[in-house]
């Protein structure tokens, strides 16, 4: 016979609505704690996750008072059986097989979501967890843990749909922006093929760079665009691959430039492959594109593992660098220290940069000398030893 731990409950239970906001409290009308609880027994009983005791069988043997609650049922309709299976039958054999292998002592994760109509009507979105219980003393028992993520939900609902709605304009924006511009640009075709003095040839001449430069900024908005709105897929990523790709392009783009390049193999990080190869497109163009007053280009890639299971990613070249008074400018969308005329772009960049590496949880900086070129960080997350692509 299995005992039920003090603040568990598998007496009938009040049950009060758990979207009201109201802290879990311990009702002695329901079931009385006993005199000598400990502060485990009183954390099982006030709080506000919902949870349950639960044989290898999958029969509950006793719910706190937060889960009474949390699915609008009394004690005594949840414990005695496998109550799982009834009240999430979808997900029932997933969370049937996570308790047998916890308590055969397999490392296992439930780490399920699941939809569920309370006994007042309000759909809610549960999260749904399970841990075994060491010290249980009557076999292996587990803890079923049961989280309201209701809120959570929407909110992230209600921001994919701004999101959406943002990536939509943007885009229809940049349409209609880049057909005005192909507009332009044949208009001005046609006049290249008229006999123009001077004037009339440096005028057309403006007129398809500033073309040519309104053409890239909107590009750099779909992108800065993308980077935060994009999904976002997360695999192990050979980054090492994708910096000697972008060396690669940047020397097939110039190829009368000399160039000398160190990449260290096999850097593994954890990441959107498609916007990580943006970031170091970014981030190797900058380099090679501020080096053009070098007789070559010199850039090193590299990296070292960090505290916490991060890696630290170096991009260093010899360029013209900067004065670091400016450096909290690089990554703010239009602030950049050099104009068209001195190689600049669009300056959003490193925006771009930043807006990516944030959406993987990381963090960028740069250090930098004028005359003696840069080097840019970016920490993101690593790969353990034992992983693979």
């Amino acid at each position: 016979m299995h005992a039920a731990r003090a603040g568990m409950m598998t007496a009938p239970a009040r049950v009060d609505s758990v979207h009201s906001g109201a802290p879990c409290r311990w009702n002695p009308a329901d079931t009385a704690m006993p005199a000598q609880t400990t502060r485990n027994d009183a954390l099982l009983a006030y709080a506000r996750c919902g949870m349950a005791m639960v044989a290898a069988s999958g029969e509950w043997l006793a719910v706190n008072p937060a889960l009474c609650r949390l699915l609008g049922e009394p004690a005594d309709a949840l414990v005695g059986e496998a109550a799982h299976r009834r009240l999430f039958p979808d997900n029932a054999a997933r969370i049937d097989a996570v308790l047998h292998g916890l308590a055969g002592g397999v490392a296992m994760r439930l780490g399920l979501d699941v939809d569920f109509r309370h006994a007042d009507g309000t759909q809610l979105r549960l999260e749904l967890d399970a841990d075994l219980l060491p010290d249980a003393g009557n076999g292996n028992e587990l803890l079923l843990q049961v989280h309201d993520a209701t809120a959570a939900h929407r909110a992230q609902a209600a921001l994919d749909a701004v999101n959406h709605q943002q990536e939509q304009v943007a885009f229809g924006i940049s349409h209609d922006l880049r057909a005005a511009l192909r507009g332009i640009e044949g208009f001005a075709s046609q006049l290249a093929k008229q006999p123009l003095d001077a004037q009339g040839v440096e005028h057309l001449d403006r007129v398809r760079s500033a073309v040519s430069h309104a053409g890239a900024l909107v590009d750099s908005l779909v992108q800065l665009m993308r980077a935060t709105t994009a999904p976002h897929d997360e695999d192990v990523v050979d980054v090492s691959m994708l910096a000697a790709w972008t060396i690669a392009e940047l020397q097939d783009a110039e190829p009368g430039r000399e160039a000398v390049y160190d990449i260290q193999p096999d850097v593994l990080v954890r990441g959107d492959e498609r916007q990580l190869r943006r970031m170091l497109q970014h981030l190797l163009h900058n380099a090679w594109k501020f080096s053009a007053t070098r007789e070559r280009v010199e850039i090193a890639f590299s990296a070292v593992a960090g505290d916490a299971g991060r890696c630290t990613l170096c991009i260093r070249d010899h360029g013209s660098g900067f004065d670091m008074r400016y450096a909290d400018r690089l990554f703010v969308p239009f602030r950049r220290l050099h104009g068209a005329d001195d190689g600049g772009g669009p300056g959003l960049g490193l925006a771009i940069v930043q807006a990516i590496v944030q959406r993987h949880g990381g963090r960028a900086w740069v250090e930098s000398e004028p005359g003696a070129g840069s080097r840019f960080y970016v920490e993101l997350p690593g790969v353990d030893a034992g992983s693979t692509p």
